[in-house]
């Protein structure tokens, strides 16, 4: 629903949930997001045979849903190195496409609103993560009070092809 050519229709403001991999700052706007939690390492349920960037399965008030690890998806290493840092990962609960997944961040920062004509195409030599999965970036000026200097927004719908996402294990959301 955030592609690139969107980005460029849209004239409104964007809200974003901003949050870290490693070292960089990450964003998804917020229709694809329904809450933000904490798991327990004891409540997360190992499945066998799935790729490694699915961290198990957890019971979300009765919905059974898939926990993928975006540090192991996107190969970045995770950069928790402090107690604060350990406080504040999460996970991104998020609508794709009809199903809820739980998204491992390092660190969840806050949502931010700005000019959708602020968003730019990523740079050709943008090397952070495979540019497919990129909506854009955005230029965060001082005055907004945020950690970094440039915001990378993730197409979160683009972040599984067609058959790693088929394999992701999920029960059906009646969210569509």
């Amino acid at each position: 629903m955030f592609g690139r050519e969107k980005v460029r229709e849209r004239k409104s403001q964007l809200q974003v949930a901003c949050f870290k991999i490693g070292r960089e700052s990450y964003g998804v706007t917020i229709d694809h997001i329904r809450e933000v939690i904490k798991v327990p390492l004891e409540s997360i349920y190992a499945i066998p045979n799935v790729p490694e960037y699915i961290t198990g399965i957890y019971n979300l008030r009765g919905n059974i849903i898939p926990l993928i690890n975006l540090n192991i998806r996107f190969n970045i290493p995770s950069v928790c190195e402090t107690e604060e840092d350990k406080i504040l990962t999460g996970y991104l609960i998020v609508n794709i496409k009809g199903k809820l997944l739980g998204i491992f961040v390092d660190k969840v920062l806050k949502v931010i609103s700005f000019d959708a004509t602020r968003v730019q195409e990523p740079p050709a030599t943008l090397q952070t993560l495979d540019r497919k999965y990129i909506s854009g970036v955005v230029r965060i000026d001082r005055e907004e009070n945020f950690e970094s200097e440039y915001l990378i927004l993730i197409d979160i719908e683009r972040i599984f092809d067609k058959a790693e996402f088929e394999e992701i294990p999920y029960k059906e959301s009646d969210e569509r």
